[in-house]
Order: structure tokens, then sequence, then C-alpha cells
């Protein structure tokens, strides 16, 4: 939203932000099945930026992209503290990186 993706196998430093759009709500309703990480996690391999973010519930992710160096949410790090958003997987917060994951929150 109001953003362009520079590179296409990161959310680190990847991402112009042309306007200062929010993500107010975003959630993922996918069962995740533990044993069919691939085929049941709700988001995998994805990029999602916004200059300002609101909610962002991820039932669950998945890296399975062999030339993904990361993947997750960006947002601009101009913004207010205020408008970083909560950005949560499998309900657990990230605050920037997912444990033993490719999932990030960044700021750009």
């Amino acid at each position: 939203m109001g953003a362009q993706f520079t590179t296409g196998n990161t959310v680190e430093n990847a991402v112009d932000f042309s306007s200062v759009r929010r993500i107010g709500l975003l959630q993922t309703t996918q069962p995740f099945v533990s044993g069919d990480p691939i085929d049941s996690a709700s988001f995998v391999d994805s990029y999602i930026a916004a200059a300002r973010l609101g909610t962002i519930n991820l039932t669950s992710q998945a890296s399975v992209g062999v030339d993904i160096v990361t993947h997750g949410v960006a947002y601009d790090l101009t913004q207010p503290a205020s408008q970083t958003g909560t950005v949560r997987v499998g309900g657990v917060i990230v605050t920037n990186t997912l444990a033993g994951t490719k999932f990030r929150k960044a700021a750009n």
C-alpha cells in the first residue's frame, strides 16, 4: 500500500514508500497443520508493506523458496513509533525476527 519493493527476495531495506498509507487490520484464518507446513501455512514466502501498520495476525508462516532471503512485513522507519503496529504469527508477537525463520518485521 503506497510502497514499491525494489528487491524481490527480501523485506529488509527493499521498499520505497510513495505515500503514508496504513494497514489497519490484516488477519489470516487458514488452519495450520504442523505436519504439512508448506500446504497449510497462511503466509508463504510473501511480502506486505505499508508506511504505517495497525494489527497483523497471521495464523502461520513458511519459508519454502530457496531464493528467499527474508519475507514478512515492512514499514516506513520515518513514521512515529506508535504507527509501527503489532505483528503476530501463531500468537507470537514479532518485534523484528521470528526465531528460527526467515520471517521479519522490517523497518525500511
